[in-house]
């Protein structure tokens, strides 16, 4: 037990680590930029595929916007909060997204009412423009704004970053937000590649084109960051025509491949819950082939760390993740990615005597799942204490205490 707290332990502290520094980025990159005739904002969501990000479309109803939402959950072993709203736009052209920052407590002097619930989907879905978000932050004290900032665009063209208690707006024709704070730039994060390389693009930029969005979301791209249990990598991104009323959506570094929502239209289907992946889903993309046969001990002591591996495969290339049970109802939770024909290894540490059967399936990058493997019948046996008595030692079946016990006599 106290190993594997000390294993939650480490995770969450590499967590923090990487959400306080820019240089391994996990939750963003955002940009706007405008003229007479377009207002364009873009979005890169870095998060892990275990996240299982959704896409929510809400026709407009009552005093409510109709709006497209990305929803997205923390990996396990901290999903237990739920889904949450990460990033998207309304029928009123605002756009919005958040991004995770260093420490910064917010300060409630008016002692102003405490807003305890999701602020970000309450904005998207009551307010048009930015000057209304900031009167709706300027209402209320929210507690989680401590290492969250959001990121606001309107069809106007005013966009603007919110620290907890300070507003940054955009002075030029654009802005850029990643995950250090501008306000307080030494607590971390800074200089962040990502920052500079979108402020870069976006400078001589003089075509605000979905395409030049594009690929300014790809220059800037997370991939393949190891958090052991799961990986982070840039897991979609989207492109904002806030004049028009179009959302734009790419999966998983492939830009070539787009998926476009024009608002008011996709509003007369109604409401709809999609999983992202889906939407990019082959037809002909095939389920995971079986995992091979758990390898590792067959017998063990409780209490006791224990390694072991399995080999999954994918017939259409997919990268895979895995998910181990270990026969006393507890699991893995999913982990991953790794290539397909990969070797992934687990471990568990069983708290109880008895005898146990570990499987483990797959399932690939659009959420289709293997079967189950052969299981692996394991054995934990009770602890075995050694024996001996005054005849075992003085017939020599314990030599070393038998020497010992001679110098005595």
């Amino acid at each position: 037990m106290k190993r594997n707290m000390k294993k939650i332990f480490i995770i969450i502290v590499v967590i923090i680590v990487l959400f306080v520094s820019c240089n391994f980025a996990t939750a963003c990159t955002g940009f706007t930029a405008s003229n007479e005739n377009q207002v364009l904002a873009g979005n890169n969501e870095d998060l892990s595929m275990l996240a299982e990000p959704r896409l929510i479309i809400s026709p407009p109803s009552g005093n409510s916007y109709g709006r497209v939402v990305f929803y997205c959950k923390w990996p396990y072993p901290f999903d237990t909060a739920g889904y949450s709203a990460f990033g998207g736009m309304n029928d009123q052209g605002l756009f919005f997204d958040i991004f995770s920052t260093p420490t910064l407590e917010p300060t409630n002097p008016l002692d102003k009412p405490t807003f305890n619930n999701d602020i970000f989907a309450y904005c998207i879905r009551t307010c048009a423009t930015v000057n209304e978000v900031v009167e709706v932050f300027d209402r209320y004290y929210i507690p989680y704004m401590d290492d969250i900032q959001g990121f606001f665009v309107d069809k106007t063209g005013n966009s603007a970053i919110i620290e907890g208690d300070d507003v940054i707006y955009k002075t030029g024709s654009y802005q850029v937000v990643t995950n250090f704070l501008q306000t307080h730039p030494e607590l971390g994060g800074y200089p962040c590649w990502r920052y500079e390389t979108a402020t870069s693009m976006l400078e001589v930029l003089t075509d605000y084109s979905v395409d030049n969005f594009r690929d300014i979301c790809e220059a800037v791209q997370m991939e393949r960051i190891n958090l052991q249990t799961f990986i982070l990598d840039t897991i979609y991104s989207n492109v904002c025509d806030l004049k028009q009323g179009i959302m734009y959506i790419y999966f998983f570094h492939n830009y070539q491949q787009v998926v476009d929502y024009h608002l008011p239209e996709i509003f007369e289907q109604g409401y709809q819950s999609i999983d992202l992946a889906s939407l990019f889903m082959n037809n002909s993309n095939h389920s995971p082939n079986k995992p091979e046969t758990v390898t590792g001990k067959v017998s063990g002591r409780i209490n006791n760390e224990y390694m072991y591996s399995t080999i999954g495969t994918d017939d259409d290339g997919d990268l895979l993740f895995y998910f181990f049970d270990w026969g006393d109802g507890t699991n893995s939770g999913w982990i991953g990615y790794h290539d397909s024909g990969e070797e992934c290894t687990a471990s568990h540490v069983w708290l109880e005597e008895g005898n146990y059967e570990i499987k483990v399936k797959t399932k690939d990058l659009y959420g289709n799942e293997s079967e189950w493997s052969d299981p692996l019948s394991v054995a934990m046996p009770k602890n075995k204490y050694l024996r001996f008595n005054i005849l075992d030692i003085l017939s020599g079946r314990f030599p070393s205490i038998y020497r010992l016990f001679q110098k005595f006599l």
